[in-house]
């Protein structure tokens, strides 16, 4: 064994390790980084393993930390330690069995040895699986005795472990010797003289306890067993103790009834129902209610089992049985009540539970109680149901396709809900919910693929293509984006030649969607060039993520949006383009910041594709939405505002012959500059913007066509705007260099240098000489043409505010109180 172990270890260090000494894990998948890893440090654990058993015990205690972190590791990639883990496991069990057997279960050093022992074998258990481990667990008869005193001493011994301790092996001993156990009762020998009593706790007494009291040779057992959970679960008690107690005797029934024969279970099903039932009913306990739940699935198949007639026992073959005159005893009528609740549960493992409990008990129905279950299903769907009911729906929904539950006939009815269910997106506050009852929807596509014939599934899936791949490419979280992606591609795979299916499933690939961005720019637009997928990728787009809630969303929609029209102009122009502006002044602020974002890149890309907009209605319509943007309260619209004003102009007005449409665009801007009378009306915000728009708006434009020089009509709307513009800014007969000048003795240091270098450009300018400013000469004197002054300093502002003051007086008492700020005065 070992031998070939070290075989195997060396070929996949070949493989894996020297071809790739000197790459960047960085340009690595995970898995194989996880794989290159392991191997190189597997020698490490090799190392202390060998160790361990040469001396028959943990003589370092580092050592075991040593090997728990490396193992921890990997528990996402557990699948790497199974060549390994005979290596591993045999020998440490080898060393509880022989220390065991040499000192006595009486030896007070007996547990010192195996705890630590006990705590690499739990990791490994934790990593790949108890299925997987307890296979080289020894099964010896002489070991069942063994194992139970182990357990027992353990059981009797007070832990020494605090709850902000790292473990000292206790709980670790007793999941080791429970599991071990679990296989040591299988064996056929007659064990009645065991006292089962020993293991009525802990993480894996369920799984014991079923594989124990279900042997033929066991119904004393069983029948004292179900009496003391008769006990618990009509007790009282309200303590702690009780509560455990409680989900442990829950756990222990589930997994009884998962694994007895109909024979052994059938005369005590009726009882334990009706505690179960009272419990459920009573609803005093939430936690038990919930472990009833994740048991319920396994239960209630077993339940099934003991009531029905015999000719249902095979479940394989029994899907949908033709007997409809069959009685259904009230018993499953009430576990299908109990189900059917549960799947609307608060709790996802509840729900998924409640699910697979429906799958497991309408298997053994007839279809027409099939039937009145997938009715009862499909009302989980109902507009009032909240997403854990829609949740809950998908998941029973797909239990019953996977299982073959769910006929052809009754698609018609499913598919319309599974596609709303694809787009569930509900929003709550300043988030939303769904992304759950997304990816189960998905799952639901996932199981049609696997359940039904390519003949049943050709027009399902042509209904479901288009909205799998909506979700796959535009949806905001990653995994309801892979999961929509794996749904169309098992349905590609299995039902035969569907167009365009082997290149869609190569674009849209699990790493592609990884990136949203790379998922909106890049791989919709691939496949959008496929007949029908590009209308229902606008539809997303255009009524359910440029409302996003998201801001970076809406910005992204938007870009994605004008990325498609390349595929139909036509159609963004007639159709898309007047159904957004409407939403452009919707009372939604997220609704009409991304509509306002998405008018502006779409107007930029229509003319980019060279086709003009269809009638000078749509114009004077984005117009009028875009000044009424710009004057809007919250700065996320303005500047979306600003942005498509600037791409609207370069693509709209600086062409056409409307010299109308021009003077409205600059007359507005320049009314939106304007200082409000009324101070509770004046929007700083809304004037600094106008006022980048009028800059958008360019004096050198001197486009030409066959018309001639229509740049020009673009400069002589510019100059009509800055003439207005120059009598706000002149109003009162103020000069501007005056109110630069009453910048510059701001009493802000920032905004006084600012203004004075200003000052100092205009009276210096080196090409052009600006004329007709006021006192000149004195302004001069005071703003020197020198690079070193500091205007930031108190002193030169005084200078400014005295020198000029009196020289300002001959002006008019106007120019004068234009320059003094009390203020700064004040603060000079």
């Amino acid at each position: 064994m070992e031998a070939r172990e070290e075989e195997t270890w060396k070929k996949e260090e070949g493989m894996w390790i020297a071809p790739n000494d000197e790459e960047d894990d960085e340009h690595d998948s995970k898995e194989r980084v996880l794989q290159r890893y392991f191997l190189q440090e597997w020698k490490l654990v090799k190392s202390l393993l060998d160790d361990i058993v040469s001396t028959g015990r943990v003589s370092d205690p580092s050592s075991v930390h040593k090997i728990r972190s490396i193992m921890d590791k990997y528990q996402e990639q557990g699948e790497l330690l199974e060549p390994y883990l005979e290596s591993l496991v045999s020998p440490l069990m080898f060393i509880i069995r022989s220390k065991t057997i040499e000192l006595g279960i009486d030896s007070d050093e007996i547990l010192q040895i195996i705890k630590p022992i006990s705590i690499i074998i739990y990791t490994l258990v934790t990593v790949s699986g108890y299925k997987a481990v307890i296979k080289f667990f020894p099964h010896q008869v002489s070991d069942l005795e063994l194992a139970v005193s182990l357990l027992e001493k353990c059981h009797n011994t007070a832990s020494v472990t605090s709850l902000r301790q790292e473990s000292t092996g206790e709980m670790e001993v007793k999941c080791v010797m429970l599991l071990w156990l679990s296989i040591l009762v299988l064996v056929p020998f007659d064990i009645s003289s065991v006292d089962t009593s020993i293991v009525n706790s802990g993480g894996g007494t369920g799984l014991v306890l079923s594989k124990l009291l279900t042997r033929p040779d066991m119904p004393k057992a069983l029948s004292s067993f179900i009496e003391w959970t008769h006990e618990v679960l009509s007790a009282t008690a309200d303590d702690v103790v009780s509560h455990f107690q409680l989900l442990g005797a829950m756990e222990a029934l589930a997994a009884i009834f998962k694994a007895g024969s109909r024979k052994v279970l059938v005369d005590v099903v009726p009882a334990i129902w009706n505690d179960v039932s009272v419990l459920i009913k009573s609803g005093e306990n939430h936690l038990t209610w919930k472990e009833f739940s994740l048991s319920a699935s396994n239960k209630n198949n077993q339940l099934n089992h003991g009531v029905l007639p015999d000719n249902h026992e095979s479940e394989e073959n029994s899907n949908c049985p033709e007997d409809e005159d069959m009685d259904v005893p009230e018993i499953v009528e009430e576990v299908i009540e109990v189900l059917l609740s549960g799947l609307k549960d608060t709790d996802t493992v509840v729900r998924w539970s409640a699910a697979k409990g429906i799958g497991r008990v309408t298997s053994r129905l007839t279809s027409g109680l099939s039937e009145e279950v997938l009715s009862s299903v499909l009302e989980l769907f109902a507009p009032g149901e909240g997403d854990g009911s829609w949740h809950g729906g998908c998941l029973a929904l797909a239990e019953l396709t996977r299982r073959g539950l769910l006929l052809p006939s009754s698609l018609p009815k499913v598919v319309p809900v599974v596609i709303k269910a694809l787009h569930y997106d509900v929003r709550r506050g300043p988030h939303s919910v769904g992304s759950h009852v997304r990816d189960a929807a998905a799952y639901v596509c996932w199981a049609f693929g696997r359940a039904y014939h390519h003949t049943d599934m050709r027009n399902v899936l042509e209904q479901l293509a288009p909205h799998l791949l909506s979700v796959a490419c535009y949806d905001r979280e990653v995994n309801c984006r892979r999961a929509a992606a794996a749904a169309f591609q098992e349905n590609v795979g299995r039902q035969g030649n569907y167009p365009h299916g082997i290149d869609i499933v190569n674009t849209a690939d699990y790493f592609s969607l990884s990136s949203r961005t790379n998922s909106y720019l890049h791989v919709a637009i691939c496949i959008a060039q496929y007949e029908g997928y590009l209308h229902p990728f606008v539809d997303e787009l255009l009524h359910s993520k440029i409302c996003h809630w998201d801001r970076s969303l809406r910005e992204l929609a938007a870009e994605a949006l004008s990325a498609l029209v390349r595929y139909d102009a036509a159609y963004f122009a007639d159709f898309v383009l007047e159904t957004l502006i409407p939403f452009t002044l919707s009372s939604d602020l997220c609704t009409r910041h991304g509509a306002t974002l998405a008018a502006g890149e779409l107007v930029l890309a229509l003319h980019q594709c060279g086709y003009d907009l269809p009638s000078e209605k749509v114009k004077r319509s984005l117009i009028e939405t875009l000044n009424e943007n710009l004057r809007h309260p919250n700065s996320q619209i303005q500047t979306a505002a600003v942005k498509a004003l600037k791409h609207f102009v370069q693509a709209y007005l600086a062409a056409t012959d409307n010299k109308g449409a021009w003077r409205d665009v600059i007359l507005k801007l320049c009314s939106s500059c304007a200082i409000e009378d009324n101070p509770e009306d004046r929007d700083a915000e809304a004037r600094v913007n106008s006022v980048k728009g009028l800059v958008s708006v360019s004096l050198n434009d001197y486009s030409v066509d066959n018309r001639g020089d229509v740049g020009s009509w673009v400069r002589e709307a510019a100059m009509e705007g800055l003439e207005r513009c120059t009598y706000i800014l002149c109003k009162r007969d103020s000069m501007s260099s005056i109110w630069i000048a009453k910048q510059a003795v701001e009493k802000m240091d920032k905004l006084r240098e600012v203004a004075a270098k200003v000052l100092q450009r205009i009276l210096y300018h080196k090409e052009t000489f600006v004329p007709f400013i006021p006192y000149r000469e004195k302004l001069e004197e005071i703003a020197p043409n020198e690079t070193d002054l500091n205007w930031g300093e108190v002193s030169l502002g005084t200078s400014l505010i005295v020198d000029s003051g009196w020289q300002l007086i001959e002006g008019g008492k106007e120019h004068l109180s234009i320059l003094i700020n009390q203020d700064y005065i004040r603060y000079a």
